[in-house]
């Protein structure tokens, strides 16, 4: 096998009717799913809170170092309240990552948001601590 930086080059070998045929590895799958347990919102509220600021400034220092990565921006709510509002909030929460990351030299052209509302929880929602955990947004690397 020829290595080259620090990537090892892999090939699968075939057997096809007594011929050895090579063949590439498939490519690694490139897209990460990062859910922040720190990047979380008060009820009712999309404002960043001091706890995110943290993570948030490791993902712009990523970003600016990975200039050909983007960002999908995923906002999330509890299931309380009608999920109009819930889809409108969590897609405020996910505007408001995405306007910290442009404020720290991030190029809006490189990060999109969706909002889901309550409907992909990842906590049980009949506790307290559930649906703080649900409301949050997800940041997926691609």
């Amino acid at each position: 096998m020829k290595q080259g930086g620090s990537a090892a080059c892999i090939a699968v070998v075939l057997f096809l009717s007594g011929c050895a045929v090579m063949e590439p590895a498939p490519a690694p799958k490139v897209e990460r799913t990062i859910v922040l347990d720190n990047i979380l919102f008060d009820f009712g509220k999309a404002a960043i809170t001091p706890e995110a600021t943290k993570a948030l400034d490791r993902l712009a220092v990523f970003l600016k170092e990975n200039r050909d990565k983007r960002v999908e921006l995923e906002g999330h709510t509890d299931a309380v309240g009608k999920e109009p509002y819930n889809l409108r909030l969590s897609g405020k929460r996910a505007a408001a990552v995405k306007d910290y990351l442009v404020k720290r030299a991030i190029e809006a052209s490189r990060i999109s948001v969706q909002g889901f509302g309550g409907i992909k929880p990842i906590a049980d929602g009949k506790t307290e601590a559930g649906r703080a955990r649900n409301r949050r947004v997800e940041i997926k690397v691609r």
